[in-house]
């Protein structure tokens, strides 16, 4: 059926097929960028702390006096019930704590907002709480009536159950009274104005209510709103309370103003706040301040944001496919650039906080995924491919022609005579003379040097053949660690080196018992080999948080500080003394690294010229599923 289709026709079908195979291949990669930054976009929940660092301190209203009160500022001035002259407080300077009821005295608050309402001002807001128990009892007629005027607003606390707990001089309806207690997020810090009360809401939505009309805001109709804090302490005109008191204060200074009385230096009275510690004043002031301006943190709508996303991840990918790689990248890096001084423009101007961080991810998974894309379209990257391919099989045919060529004409033969020898020097029938058997004695060492150089070579092949497979099986590293010393232990009897051990009892895990134990046996071989005769060695292990750490240390005659990065290089040996001869590969440290990272693992060395050596490794007592994966993906 095929063959009666003409030749243009089906060129035509297969061209459009792939094309159409192409486009679609494009378009799931494209939306695969989009859903990764629209589902950043929806989890991320910024608590603005960056913004407002980078913002730094904006310039306020003046709007807004804080009087600052401390315990040195109070005073009791002349003809103030009989305490002329003279401190009343002063033998109470000794607290350790100050609490709110110190600064309670009926007669100075009198003299404090009769002034600056005498002064002009439009409304007093008294932060400090001063509880029924206090009050009650020290109020004249005149002092109860001027302290219930309206415009004057009296703190109230909450109780661990949010419940408000109203001060002495609150009205029958509460109304002159609110919450300063503001809800903290899970870090401690305050970023919302969300009351700490259920049934009395904040002193600052009373404090607009006065200023700008009855009922203007509804109790909780800016609850959970981001405070738009202005910056640091120190930012609010502040005079001091005793100031005040002596009428140091211009009446201009307070004309028109709202006056928050505030305590200083008291820690009940400090909070922390997305710009840093702010006191109980200037944390209100900050949130009036908001009122009055109407500038609230702004968050974009989800759609508005998602639209921006994704003009960005177009613009990209019309950078991506315009320029060359490199040129693109330099684009993208721009575009980001812009996006975020854009943000930071935006939070700082208008107090608009548009989220970055899914789209500097946007960008960069578009470069990713659509750069890998192009590449793969690449012919040339095709031909490449298939040449790197031929050569790679060739490499890997000489290689298994290497591993043939050790396996059947090295180990066999080399079997064969430790076989030999072994028997003769076991044998009890014939008596070898001394200097034969010192011979043997040496063809029996040098063939078990011979068989470890074989043996490190193979693994090598393995290695880089990436034909290694973990066999785990669950072990207790402790005990391997006594196992291998019992089998090293004779070859550091011949140089008189004590090993010491240092075992903390650790957790049993999973792990190939045959690459650690020959990770073990390398570290303590090189140990005994590079350190003098007399010496010691100690072996340690630990428990560090998530992994185990098992440390080899001597005091051998160290390792140059310019050498240590290359220990761990394939056939790499330390340069050491001439006159001292140390035989081996320079595979066995690599191998131990490539074993331990098989592992997850890490590899670690610290040495000093002629004090000593601490090599070792950590492995992680719970190793993630995919390590494997991961590890010949980046070893390759």
């Amino acid at each position: 059926m095929i063959a009666f289709i003409p030749r243009r026709l089906r060129a035509f079908f297969k061209l459009s097929s792939q094309r159409l195979i192409s486009g679609l291949g494009l378009s799931l990669r494209l939306l695969f960028c989009f859903a990764v930054g629209f589902i950043l976009l929806l989890t991320n929940q910024s608590n603005y702390d960056m913004r407002f660092a980078l913002r730094g301190p904006q310039q306020v209203k003046n709007d807004i006096v804080l009087i600052n009160l401390s315990r040195e500022d109070v005073v009791w001035l002349d003809g103030i019930n009989d305490y002329a002259g003279k401190n009343s407080l002063w033998s109470l300077k000794e607290i350790v704590e100050t609490t709110d009821s110190f600064f309670w005295h009926a007669a100075v608050w009198e003299r404090a907002l009769s002034s600056v309402f005498n002064a002009g001002a439009k409304t007093a807001v008294v932060t400090l709480f001063f509880s029924e128990e206090i009050v009650r009892g020290t109020l004249t007629p005149h002092q109860n009536h001027l302290f219930h005027r309206p415009g004057i607003f009296w703190a109230a606390k909450s109780d661990s159950s949010g419940h408000a707990l109203l001060p002495g001089l609150a009205t029958t309806d509460g109304r002159n009274t609110g919450t300063v207690d503001l809800r903290t997020d899970p870090d401690g810090k305050i970023r919302h104005l969300l009351s700490a009360s259920y049934s009395t809401p904040h002193i600052g939505v009373r404090v607009a209510n006065f200023v700008f009309g009855k009922n203007k805001f509804a109790p909780y109709q800016r609850t959970g709103d981001p405070i738009n804090f202005q910056g640091h302490e120190g930012i609010f005109k502040s005079y001091p309370f005793s100031a005040l008191l002596k009428h140091d204060i211009p009446n201009s200074a307070l004309k028109d103003k709202i006056i928050i009385f505030t305590a200083k230096g008291i820690p009940s009275h400090q909070f922390q706040t997305a710009v840093g510690e702010l006191t109980t004043g200037t944390l209100l002031a900050n949130i009036i301040h908001n009122f009055i301006s109407n500038k609230w943190i702004t968050k974009l709508p989800i759609w508005f944001n998602a639209t921006g996303l994704l003009l960005v991840m177009l613009i990209s990918l019309w950078i991506i496919f315009q320029y060359p790689q490199s040129v693109a990248f330099v684009f993208l890096g721009f575009l980001a650039v812009s996006i975020i001084s854009l943000s930071i423009a935006l939070f700082d101007l208008y107090a608009i906080w548009m989220p970055i961080q899914a789209h500097l991810v946007t960008i960069l998974v578009t470069y990713v995924v659509i750069s890998g894309y192009r590449l793969s379209e690449s012919e040339k990257l095709t031909w490449e491919s298939e040449r790197e391919l031929h050569y790679l099989s060739q490499v890997e045919s000489l290689k298994n022609n290497f591993l043939s060529l050790i396996s059947h004409d090295l180990k066999n033969p080399l079997a064969k005579i430790q076989g030999i020898t072994d028997r003769l020097l076991g044998s009890r029938e014939v008596e070898i003379p001394k200097d034969v058997k010192q011979d043997l004695t040496s063809i029996r060492q040098i063939s078990e040097e011979l068989r470890q150089y074989i043996t490190s070579i193979l693994q090598l092949t393995r290695v880089e053949a990436r034909n290694i497979k973990l066999t785990k099986e669950v072990c207790d590293i402790n005990s391997m660690i006594q196992d291998v010393v019992d089998r090293i232990k004779p070859l550091a009897d011949q140089k008189n080196i004590q090993i010491k051990i240092n075992l903390e009892p650790l957790f049993s895990m999973e792990l190939d018992r045959t690459l650690i134990s020959e990770v073990l046996i390398n570290l303590i071989e090189n140990a005994i080999k590079y350190s003098d005769a007399g010496s010691e060695i100690t072996l340690t292990t630990l428990e560090m948080g998530p992994d185990i750490r098992v440390e080899v240390s001597d005091n051998g005659r160290g390792i140059p500080e310019e050498e240590i990065p290359k220990v761990f290089e394939k056939f790499y040996r330390v340069s050491g003394d001439k006159n001292i001869q140390v035989t081996g590969t320079g595979l066995g440290l690599y191998l131990v690294k490539y074993f331990i990272e098989l592992h997850g693992g890490k590899v670690f060395i610290t040495s000093q010229l002629d004090i000593g050596t601490k090599i070792g490794f950590t492995l992680p007592l719970e190793e993630p599923e995919d390590n494997y994966a991961e590890f010949t993906r980046t070893h390759r």
